[in-house]
């Protein structure tokens, strides 16, 4: 006997479809073409137990030929996305709710890579198109004028090659160009292996900081604030060298005004620790975030307790000769 399917208004349907073998989601595609009522919009429920997965055998809720299953209609929007990429590809998108209006674009794209997974479209890879517009992400769905059943396009966002700075020990800036779907998912350990292409320094010799931050193999560029542009240091780890080329480097820094006095590097070692530091400008009272230490980042005298023992006094900012070790 079929299964018969009743709504809370008291509508019956019967579906030819028998138990052995099938599935909910085969008995909600029947249901679809018998009702007109969205599968997407489809909870059944059989002896007060909701029918959730769609893959699962009828048999296994204990669902015989000719039982009565109860319809509910859920509330919200079925949204329609055709793929650019795959014509013919239609994915029918199911927002629950009564105020699918106030979901913005975001919310949209997370239910899409929700229901296709990663291999289909990354998150930050997804653009949605109305009338050949692209809404911005913030945008709620009564704002960019999409309602219930409306169809909307994808496709796949499109990164331009990315360009890094890498300065290098020996006071050379090599140009580091990242082609890949997404530039911003590179590793650390990736771009190692362009900087040695570029200087012949071997990935377990690098040490590059950013932002006078070590920077660690499995840190990704979106991790870090790495963009197209930013500057990125190489101090190599070579017996004997690595000292002499971070004072090349430190030699070469770029320069701005820190404290009323202009022509300061805006790159120090720390006098006390040896660490790497940026500083673009401002007070010279500077504080290392490794070893805790301040000290004048124009002078390099080291404080006590807070306070310079130059006293702000300082003119000139001198180019740095050494770097402590410990």
């Amino acid at each position: 006997m079929p299964i018969r399917v009743k709504d809370l208004q008291g509508t019956e349907y019967s579906i030819p479809l028998y138990v052995g073998g099938n599935t909910v989601l085969e008995l909600k595609k029947q249901l679809q073409s018998k009702s007109g009522i969205s599968q997407h919009r489809q909870r059944l429920i059989y002896n007060n137990e909701i029918l959730e997965s769609n893959g699962t055998l009828l048999s296994h809720y204990g669902i015989t030929d000719g039982v009565c299953l109860q319809l509910v209609v859920m509330a919200g929007w079925i949204i329609r996305i055709n793929n650019l990429h795959n014509p013919g590809q239609t994915i029918e998108v199911f927002l629950k709710g009564h105020d699918c209006e106030k979901m913005t674009v975001m919310d949209l794209k997370k239910e899409i890579a929700k229901i296709q997974g990663e291999a289909f479209m990354k998150l930050n890879e997804i653009r949605l198109m109305k009338n050949s517009q692209e809404p911005r992400d913030i945008t709620t769905l009564r704002d960019a004028r999409i309602v219930d059943n409306d169809t909307l396009s994808i496709k796949k966002k499109c990164f331009p090659p990315m360009n890094v700075l890498v300065a290098g020990y020996n006071a050379k800036t090599h140009n580091i160009v990242i082609t890949r779907d997404n530039p911003e998912e590179t590793t650390i350990a990736e771009l190692k292996k362009k900087v040695e292409e570029k200087t012949g320094v071997r990935p377990e010799e690098q040490r590059l900081c950013f932002g006078s931050k070590p920077l660690l193999d499995h840190h990704k560029f979106e991790d870090l604030g790495i963009g197209n542009g930013s500057t990125i240091f190489l101090l190599a780890r070579l017996k004997g060298g690595a000292a002499q080329g971070m004072i090349a480097l430190l030699r070469e820094s770029p320069t701005n005004t820190i404290n009323n006095v202009p022509h300061c590097p805006i790159y120090r070692a720390c006098p006390h620790c040896g660490t790497l530091l940026e500083h673009t400008g401002g007070c010279n009272n500077f504080t290392c975030h490794c070893c805790k230490k301040n000290f004048c980042f124009i002078c390099l005298s080291l404080g006590d307790n807070g306070r310079l023992s130059c006293a702000g006094r300082c003119l000139v900012a001198s180019r740095q000769t050494y770097i402590v070790t410990r």
